[in-house]
C-alpha cells in the first residue's frame, strides 16, 4: 500500500507528516515534490546512487526542412515555429511526444536527450529516501516523478510526499498513491486550498482523510467543522505547538525530539493501514 501526504497549499505541513510518519513506522519515503523537495533534510541517511532524468527534445535538420509547417500546425503545445527562413524550437514547452518526427515529409527532425532532473536514492537511517529532483528552469517535471516513483513496490507499505496543490506535478505523483493524507493548515487559505484538492481527489477516484495541522483555538476547528459539515472523513487536529515549530525549523524529526509525539504517527499509520490494508 503507498500513502501519500498531499495538502492544497505550500507550508501545510505534508513533509512533517510524511518524514515522521515514515520514521515511526521504518517505512520507505519518496520525496516527489521534485520542485522543492527536503525531505533529506529530516531524514539523515547516505546517498547510495544518483541517475540523471531526460526526455527527448526535436533537432531540426535545415538542410532537409523545406519549411513546410507540418511540424508547428501539429504540436499542440506550440514547441515548434516556422519563423522566416528557419524552424523555431521551444524545448520548454515540448512534451516530448514524438509526433513531430512522424508528421515530417522530409524525414528532417530526429530527437535527443535533454537533462530535466535526477533521482537519488539515500540508505536512510530509518528507511530507504528516494527523491526526486528537477533542474532549474525545467517546466515538465513529471517525468521526474514518474522515475522516481519507479522505485515504489506496490507490495510494500510506502510514503509519498507529493507537490502541494491540485496541479500536474501534484496529480502525478498521487496517481501512485492507494490512499491520500489531505494535510490542511487550519485556516482560512488551508481551507480554501484543501477544497480545490478535495475536488481533484474526487475526479481521481482517490480515498482520503483530512488532517488538520497548525490548529489554532482563534479559528475554531475550522477544517473538522467543514468536514463535518461536508461529510468528509477526517482523521484528527494536530496543535500549533511551539516543540513542532521548533523541530521542523532545527530540520528534527518530531519523534526523535520528542517521543511522545510518536503516538500520532502511530495512529495515523494504524488508523489507514488497518480500514484499507
Amino acid at each position: 500500500m503507498t500513502i501519500a501526504a498531499a495538502s492544497g497549499k505550500g507550508g501545510a505541513g505534508k513533509t512533517f507528516i510524511a518524514v515522521n510518519m515514515a520514521a515511526a513506522g521504518r517505512i520507505s519515503l519518496f520525496d516527489l515534490d521534485v520542485e522543492e523537495p527536503n525531505a533529506h533534510l529530516y531524514f539523515p541517511g547516505n546517498q547510495v546512487s544518483s541517475r540523471r532524468v531526460c526526455r527527448s527534445i526535436p533537432v531540426i535538420d535545415e538542410k532537409q526542412c523545406t519549411l513546410c509547417g507540418e511540424c508547428s500546425r501539429f504540436c499542440a503545445y506550440h514547441a515548434l515555429a516556422v519563423l522566416g527562413s528557419t524552424v523555431v524550437s521551444f524545448p520548454e514547452l515540448c512534451h516530448s511526444c514524438g509526433g513531430c518526427t512522424r508528421v515530417c515529409p522530409q524525414a528532417a527532425i530526429t530527437e535527443t536527450d535533454m537533462s530535466i532532473g535526477s533521482v537519488i536514492e539515500y540508505e536512510g537511517t530509518y528507511a530507504p529516501l528516494v527523491q526526486g529532483i528537477s533542474d532549474v528552469g525545467t517546466a515538465v517535471v513529471p517525468p521526474v516523478i514518474h522515475q522516481a516513483a519507479g522505485f515504489i513496490d506496490p507490495d510494500q507499505l510506502a510514503i509519498i510526499d507529493a507537490p502541494p496543490g491540485n496541479n500536474c506535478p501534484a496529480m502525478a505523483a498521487l496517481s501512485y498513491a492507494d490512499f491520500v493524507l489531505v494535510v490542511a493548515e487550519d485556516s482560512p487559505f488551508g481551507l480554501h486550498d484543501m477544497q480545490y484538492l478535495i475536488r481533484a481527489l474526487h475526479a481521481a477516484c482517490k480515498p482520503f482523510t483530512v488532517i488538520a495541522n497548525k490548529a489554532q483555538q482563534s479559528f475554531g476547528g475550522l477544517i473538522e467543522q467543514y468536514c463535518r459539515d461536508h461529510q468528509f472523513p477526517f482523521l484528527m487536529s494536530i496543535p500549533d505547538e511551539p516543540e513542532i515549530r521548533s523541530a521542523m525549523s532545527e530540520g528534527a524529526l518530531l519523534i526523535e525530539k520528542d517521543p511522545r509525539y510518536r503516538r500520532i504517527f502511530d495512529q495515523i499509520l494504524e488508523s489507514v493501514t488497518k480500514e484499507h490494508i
